[in-house]
This record gives structure tokens, sequence and C-alpha cells, in this order.
């Protein structure tokens, strides 16, 4: 995993506060020698609030789309420029996960519920941080998929740096890019209001 990036000083509490999260999602196609690439730019409050802007990178790395999800806690707001209706509200994103699989990803990577997961009992450093290690057994794995995941959690601020479906290096790996603390966060940074005049899609809750 990507350990080359340099991070700002520590932060001055523990625990779960405002953070800019950058990483990668590499899934590796079998049998092919190039990988299925996206990245993520997170921004956090910590504790149930954020705006990721996700960018599918081709082949030649150039960004083939891009989207933005913001999510107050409550709804979601989707900013996708090729779509007829750029701005989509969803109610209740949760009953349509299908269709906002980047909200569902953020939202399991950040806040990971690790249930029946094993503490590795070992820290190590990545992107100049202290992350402590979990393995995870996948609650339903695919026909010949993998059984379990490792990751990798930041020790001062809870977020997850890295992970890895087991073997490491082989199905899908999460790899950091940057992660900075205490980023400048303003009123708007989560409002899953539109702009004025803009055509919006709205999916009601069930």
């Amino acid at each position: 995993m990507s350990t080359t990036a340099s991070s700002p000083a520590a932060p001055s509490h523990r625990g779960p506060q405002p953070v800019e999260f950058q990483y990668i999602s590499l899934v590796r196609v079998t049998g092919e020698d190039w990988s299925f690439k996206t990245r993520y730019q997170v921004i956090t409050d910590g504790v149930s609030k954020f705006r990721t802007h996700v960018w599918v990178i081709g082949r030649n790395e150039i960004p083939s789309s891009e989207s933005v999800y913001t999510w107050d806690g409550n709804q979601l707001l989707e900013f996708s420029p090729t779509k007829d209706f750029p701005y989509t509200i969803w109610e209740a994103p949760s009953e349509h996960l299908g269709e906002v699989r980047d909200f569902a990803t953020t939202k399991a990577f950040l806040w990971p519920a690790l249930t029946g997961c094993t503490a590795l009992g070992k820290t190590r450093t990545v992107i100049d941080r202290t992350v402590a290690g979990y393995r995870c057994p996948q609650t339903t794995p695919a026909p010949s998929g993998p059984t379990a995941n490792e990751i990798w959690i930041d020790q001062a601020t809870g977020i997850p740096l890295a992970s890895c479906a087991v073997p490491c290096g082989t199905y899908l790996d999460i790899e950091p890019e940057r992660l900075v603390v205490g980023p400048a966060i303003d009123e708007s940074m989560f409002s899953t209001q539109p702009p004025a005049n803009a055509p919006v899609r709205v999916v009601p809750r069930t």
C-alpha cells in the first residue's frame, strides 16, 4: 500500500474530528494487468457528515467521470455534471444503494462497524501516521472471492487509512494519498440544498 505521501502534524486531541482525506480504490481485474481505479477526496466532520468528490480513472490515468456526494446525516445531494439532471436529492439513499454506490462506499469506509473483527495486535505507519490493524470477515463473500479484509485505522482520528481484501494486492486495495486534520469547514460544506434555479431531481423516501 502507498506510504509515500506526507501528512500534517498529529492532531491536538484524539477521537473523531474534522478531516480531509484522499485515497485510491484499486479493484484488480482477474487475468488482466490493470486495475479499475477510483479516487475519493472526502471532507468529513468526523462524526456523521461528509462531502466526497469521486473520480473514475481510465486506463490512461485520465478521469472518465466524476460526481460529488454531500451527506448531511439525513439526506444526500448528488452532483453529476453529465446527467440530464445534474443535481439529485436522495431523501433516503439507504433505500437506493444500488444507484448511489459511491455514497455507500464512503459511508461504510469512514465508519466501519468492526463487528466480528479481530485486532491484529500490531501497528504500522501509513502516510506518516500510526495505524492499528484489524482482520474482518466478509459478511457475504462472492463465490471464489475474498472472505476477509484487513483494515488499518488511524489511532488519532479513528479514520481508516487503508484496507485490502485478503490476500492483499490480489483483489481490492484502498491506498491513502493524504490526510489533513482540521480542514477549513464553513456552514455550506455539508449543505444538501442545490444552487438556486438548478434543475433538480428528487427521489423521495418510500
